[in-house]
């Protein structure tokens, strides 16, 4: 008897983390349904959808199980072989094959009946286990809440300033205006020069961050910050919404970070969402960025970034980390493009890009 509780607590604590193990891989890799894709039910999830939630859990709980019954039949098998006539060892394997065929009973049972039952109450089931493929079918009303979500992300999408290509000509460029991308780099080319992308920004841009405009300038004078340069990061930042929130955490109409809002400012919580202190903590960060670079575009750059993106360059003497084209060193001497076979930057890509939005935002709401 000892021994044999033994042998349950370890098969009890083998199943348990197998099933574990099966669960997260199913959940990784969508075996496991969390939801219906894209489709959208202005009604909600009814009896259907429920079913063929169920019904996705219910196959993937039954494959566990017929692998686990391998499992066991193997089991039996090696107890079979290796009994040498013992008759504990025999009568052992006889049993583990018993409830094997119990089980497998009735887990064939328990899918007739959840057929019947699933075929009374929906139409779409027929046949021998033909819920297996149940589908559930809708038709999409169009209605003012699915109009309103709709709006609200295209218009927030075309009031934040994409880039769309290369400027003709891009200052501080050396006499090359360079390829706004830096795998369109030629030899000769400056290795960095701000504005070298073509932002397009669009014109509703200033409106959507004009209920904002006393709050802007308020702060831009309070930390002695150009209230043009803090519209700018405004549009590139949020747009203009307030509800803004990233996928890393940022939040509000400058997109502050909490832990930056909660160090350099003292803000948390639900403060955080406020419009008139999201943009005084955003203005007193960039005064802080611009006193301790000096610099506009770096102090741009590091609102971006952070200040680490203003390290110095191993791979460019005399850049900072966030403007060098390259990850690896021989192909910018002096400022300029000596070879095109280094690693691209690929790590500050954005910040590069942000600078230049920020600064083709800046002026449009003067």
């Amino acid at each position: 008897m000892k021994y044999r509780q033994g042998g349950y607590v370890v098969l009890f604590s083998v199943g348990l983390f197998f099933y574990g193990f099966v669960a997260v891989f199913a959940q990784d890799n969508g075996l496991v349904p969390t939801g219906r894709g894209n489709d959208y039910n202005p009604d909600g999830y009814g009896l259907c959808e429920l079913v063929d939630l169920v019904n996705n859990l219910i196959l993937f709980l039954t494959g566990l199980l017929a692998l686990l019954a391998v499992l066991v039949l193997i089991y039996a098998g090696f107890l079979m072989v290796t009994s040498r006539g013992g008759t504990t060892a025999i009568n052992k394997a006889k049993g583990l094959f018993a409830n094997l065929l119990i089980g497998s009973a009735i887990m064939f049972a328990a899918f007739l009946i959840v057929n019947t039952v699933l075929s009374i109450l929906l139409s779409s089931v027929s046949g021998a286990l033909g819920w297996e493929t149940v589908s559930c079918t809708y038709e999409n009303k169009v209605g003012d809440a699915e109009y309103r979500i709709q709006l609200t992300e295209e218009t927030y999408k075309s009031w934040v300033p994409e880039v769309v290509g290369d400027m003709p000509t891009a200052p501080e460029a050396g006499g090359a205006s360079g390829s706004c991308e830096s795998s369109g780099l030629v030899v000769g080319d400056a290795c960095y020069a701000p504005n070298r992308c073509l932002v397009n920004v669009s014109s509703g841009a200033c409106t959507a961050i004009s209920t904002y405009d006393n709050y802007i300038t308020a702060a831009a004078s309070r930390y002695g910050v150009s209230a043009e340069v803090l519209r700018g990061i405004m549009i590139t930042e949020s747009g203009g919404n307030p509800n803004a929130q990233s996928p890393v955490g940022a939040v509000g109409l400058m997109q502050l970070m909490p832990s930056t809002a909660a160090s350099a400012c003292g803000v948390s919580g639900s403060a955080l969402w406020d419009p008139a202190t999201n943009i005084d903590c955003g203005a007193r960060y960039f005064a802080s960025m611009m006193k301790q670079f000096g610099d506009r575009n770096l102090a741009i750059a590091a609102y971006n970034a952070g200040p680490g993106g203003n390290s110095a360059s191993n791979s460019c003497p005399g850049l900072r980390k966030w403007q060098c084209p390259y990850d690896s060193g021989g192909c910018c001497t002096n400022g300029q493009v000596t070879g095109t076979t280094c690693q691209i930057n690929t790590g500050y890509r954005e910040t590069r890009l942000y600078v230049d939005k920020v600064n083709s935002a800046a002026p449009r709401c003067r």
